[in-house]
């Protein structure tokens, strides 16, 4: 098991300088929000993984 929460949905809108990042953690009522550079998908998916992103 992992110490991260896990997050219950997500979501991505692309483009090509810059991807907003929306994520709902189970114990949240509100939407942590964050981005990283369009086409960094290393980024993508570590801030995805922290559930941290504001």
């Amino acid at each position: 098991m992992t110490d991260a929460p896990l997050i219950r949905s997500a979501a991505i809108e692309l483009c090509r300088a810059r991807w907003a990042i929306g994520a709902l953690l189970p114990e949240g009522t509100k939407v942590n929000v964050g981005a990283v550079r369009g086409g960094d998908t290393e980024r993508l998916m570590e801030q995805l993984k922290k559930s941290k992103l504001g």
